[in-house]
């Protein structure tokens, strides 16, 4: 279930970011904001948590977003209630051409610690961040507050690190079914996407799936249950992308084997009357063809 999260998580905030800003702010930047950088020299040769106060004070963002990586593997658990603080008052971004790069390192390093701390701090903001919305009057141009979406999503997939919890699942269900969320947040990638990932994920946690198999059959069957208009706005819309996104995280040889398990299904499903193709050959034609797709596009990546 942790095949390619770099990558998804690289479409959550490329979605996020406006494509204007894709065009003109360079790679750096966008690396930046998955946490693919280099700690420069003088924070990573820090030792003591206290020398990197300057750092967390700097004017350059980039040297605060480090400065929480290093504090993070220097204090541990420990590190977690500065990350926090951290977080709330790291200033809101100006300017479309830019993230919260402070606070989704900060996001990243309490994950990457782990624990139920860990799990507690990121929960608690993910409440915070829903219940006050976006620091916007029309939720519409949600995308105008940067914080908002990056954040959510990214506090989603990290929430997505640990085993069922009775607690994530409820809040990734109370945003995954939200009229707030299939009207403002359901697109690709988006708020409702993750929080769709997160709630499935989580239900097969509860259910006991874990070997890529049962995981495929169990988000294939969540595929077939989808109904009513695919299009931006609906649940169908937002639970389709979810589910193929985690497809997409078994490995190739669980997908190869599943395509080989449904092909020979299909070769022994009996015709109908006047053989014709059952509704099973249609549903076997229909998963074969998702598998294959899916396959293509992580071999392009």
């Amino acid at each position: 279930m942790r095949v390619l999260r770099i990558s998804r998580i690289a479409l959550v905030l490329l979605v996020c970011l406006p494509r204007r800003v894709q065009a003109i702010s360079g790679l750096e930047y966008r690396r930046w904001g998955l946490g693919q950088f280099d700690e420069p020299n003088e924070i990573a040769n820090v030792m003591k948590a206290d020398d990197l106060r300057q750092f967390l004070a700097a004017p350059n963002e980039f040297l605060r977003m480090a400065a929480v990586r290093r504090l993070g593997a220097l204090e541990g658990v420990e590190a977690i209630g500065p990350l926090v603080e951290i977080m709330e008052k790291e200033p809101t971004p100006k300017g479309l051409d830019q993230l919260p790069l402070v606070k989704l390192e900060a996001i990243r390093t309490i994950g990457r610690i782990g624990g139920d701390g860990a799990r507690t701090a990121l929960l608690k903001m993910l409440r915070y961040y829903w219940e006050n919305g976006p620091n916007v009057k029309d939720k519409r141009c949600y995308r105008l507050d940067r914080d908002f979406a990056p954040v959510v999503c990214l506090l989603l997939q990290e929430l997505g690190r640990w085993p069922w919890d009775g607690d994530i699942l409820e809040q990734a269900k109370k945003i995954a079914f939200s009229e707030e969320t299939q009207k403002y947040y359901a697109y690709p990638g988006d708020i409702g996407q993750c929080a769709w990932e997160l709630y499935l994920q989580c239900d097969m946690e509860r259910k006991g799936i874990r070997a890529e198999r049962e995981i495929g059959l169990y988000l294939f069957k969540s595929l077939e249950e989808v109904s009513g208009p695919l299009r931006p706005g609906t649940i169908a819309f937002m639970k389709r992308f979810a589910a193929r996104a985690l497809l997409a995280r078994l490995s190739d040889g669980a997908l190869k084997s599943l395509v080989g398990e449904f092909e020979r299904e299909y070769r022994e499903t009996p015709m109908a009357k006047g053989d014709r193709y059952t509704e099973r050959h249609t549903i076997l034609r229909t998963r074969i063809s998702c598998i294959k797709k899916v396959l293509r596009d992580k071999a392009r990546l």
